[in-house]
């Protein structure tokens, strides 16, 4: 995931970021909306979050019991700092306020070729789902669905 806070976010020593949102939701609730286990959170083309992608040990857990049905890509450096922690993915409230992160697919004669982007602004997460939809300059573009390190 470094290759994601290096070349989408921007690297630089004590560089700060809050968290982008990526492509995945929480899709299964218990009785009082919580997810049931870590195996409810789906990235948007309805294949399961990796387990190993959460940030270990923390993530997710509707922090304060607050109710956090969507994912952000956390900066576990600056929230975790001095603690070796693996992973990167956290999650929040959906009406939350974060930057989106984008994955745009252009194809040519070569094929096709995957590019991230962020958005300027922060919004929620329904909003940077269809900010993402709106560049309309690829063939597809989408919430970043983050599966493998």
């Amino acid at each position: 995931m470094d290759w994601a806070k290096y070349y989408v976010i921007g690297s630089g020593e004590g560089l700060y970021f809050d968290g982008y949102w990526v492509g995945a939701r929480q899709v299964n609730y218990n009785y009082i909306g919580q997810p049931r286990n870590k195996r409810d959170f789906e990235w948007l083309d309805g294949t399961h979050v990796n387990d190993e992608l959460w940030i270990q040990g923390y993530e997710p857990n509707n922090n304060k019991g607050e109710i956090e049905s969507c994912v952000n890509f956390l900066n576990k450096d600056w929230f975790y700092k001095g603690k070796n922690v693996k992973g990167w993915l956290n999650d929040r409230s959906c009406d939350s306020k974060h930057k989106a992160m984008c994955k745009i697919v252009l194809e040519n004669t070569a094929g096709k070729k995957s590019y991230y982007v962020a958005s300027d602004e922060a919004m929620c997460w329904n909003s940077a789902v269809n900010y993402c939809k709106s560049l309309k300059y690829s063939v597809k573009t989408e919430l970043a669905q983050i599966k493998v390190w």
